[in-house]
């Protein structure tokens, strides 16, 4: 994961597949969508297999490769009476469907997947974390419990959201985070029951017009490619 070094480890060669509803042009809405555009690419050009699979509302269903990657976008799956069923919580139920949707889709694409990478936000991978078929990484980037501090919503609306984003961090193989801030906000609310494993910040360098990615490793805290190492050995 070091521009400088734009060969595969020997052997370390993954198919990865991230979940990520934003993803631009066609729903590049905000942060995350940013960050997977430049680490797909950026893993790609390692020379891993990645993929990845948009779920979005009202999104066409496409398929077709863009700067080395996979992509695959889906709309999100109907599920009638989801909104009675979550007692007309909107942010729970969204999340609800985020992860079903995901992981239905990502079953249909009948892709043989190393590790699966996901937002916390939103909820995606909290199936494949719960069912634990595939080694995941939870990336954090600011869940519902911390927005939602600064943001007018029912309490118990937040409070039943947050669970499923629990579950995706709690039970990930690994999780990565921007800052040490970040992780230790998050962990004391889901009450220690993960371990961080990658924090560092992206840093995106100019090179004659096109943008290397390079991962900084501070001292205290495991690289991005310890935490990998995680993934393969339980893959092994």
């Amino acid at each position: 994961m070091v521009a400088q070094n734009k060969k595969p480890w020997k052997g370390d060669a993954l198919r990865i597949l991230f979940l990520s509803a934003e993803y631009p042009p066609q729903t590049g809405w905000g942060g995350i969508g940013s960050y997977v555009a430049c680490m797909a690419p950026a893993l790609a050009n390692r020379g891993h297999d990645v993929h990845v699979l948009s779920s979005a509302a009202g999104q066409s269903s496409s398929d077709y490769q863009e700067d080395g990657i996979s992509i695959h976008r889906r709309p999100t799956i109907r599920i009638k009476g989801l909104y009675r069923l979550s007692g007309g919580r909107g942010l729970m139920a969204a999340r609800m469907l985020a992860g079903v949707s995901a992981f239905i889709h990502s079953r249909r694409l009948k892709v043989p997947y190393d590790v699966v990478e996901y937002p916390e936000w939103g909820a995606e991978g909290w199936m494949f974390a719960l069912l634990r078929q595939k080694p995941t990484v939870a990336h954090l980037h600011t869940p519902t419990f911390i927005l939602y501090r600064y943001n007018d919503a029912s309490a118990s609306d937040v409070r039943c959201a947050s669970r499923f984003e629990r579950i995706s961090v709690s039970r990930a193989d690994v999780v990565s985070a921007p800052s040490q801030m970040v992780a230790d906000d998050v962990a004391w609310k889901a009450g220690q029951n993960f371990r961080l494993f990658a924090s560092f910040p992206i840093q995106l360098i100019g090179n004659g017009g096109e943008a290397d990615l390079r991962l900084p490793r501070p001292n205290r805290l495991c690289s991005s490619r310890v935490a990998w190492s995680r993934v393969r050995h339980r893959r092994s």
